[in-house]
């Protein structure tokens, strides 16, 4: 029954939330970005994505964007409304798309559904210029 109704939750309230409406730079500085609103986690699946806009990063392969961002090379605190935070890090994933690529942030089910959160601090171990950062709670 529980899968049903995440299902339910999933097909009538995804979210998909561009935090930062013009690209920033990412350094081994904590770059603290505020939601516009709250937003609720309807799963354990919601990610925190890195698009990259520069062309010559979106033109990589898989094997080229690991290698040049191995696993624990990007990292997030996720903030909740009560005040806690989750630490969330790439993990060697991408998602590659007509329009873009991304790099995916997460930490594996350990986003609480139903928490609602409202500020990220983002940091990287290898400077990154030119993304996007983006909310995702569109998967289980």
């Amino acid at each position: 029954m529980k899968e049903i109704k995440t299902l339910f939750c999933l097909i009538f309230f995804s979210k998909i939330v561009v935090l930062t409406e013009t690209p920033i730079n990412l350094s081994e500085e904590w770059t603290t970005i505020y939601f516009a609103k709250p937003v609720t986690a309807i799963t354990a699946g919601a990610t925190i994505k890195v698009e990259f806009v520069d062309p010559n990063l979106v033109s990589m392969s898989y094997l080229e964007l690991n290698n040049k961002f191995p696993p624990k090379t990007v990292f997030v605190k996720l903030y909740d409304t009560d005040g806690y935070n989750i630490l969330l890090k790439n993990t060697g994933g991408f998602s590659f798309g007509n329009n873009g690529v991304w790099m995916i942030i997460d930490n594996k089910g350990s986003i609480i559904e139903g928490k609602k959160y409202y500020r990220i601090d983002i940091k990287s171990k290898k400077n990154i210029e030119n993304v996007k950062i983006i909310w995702e709670n569109s998967r289980l």
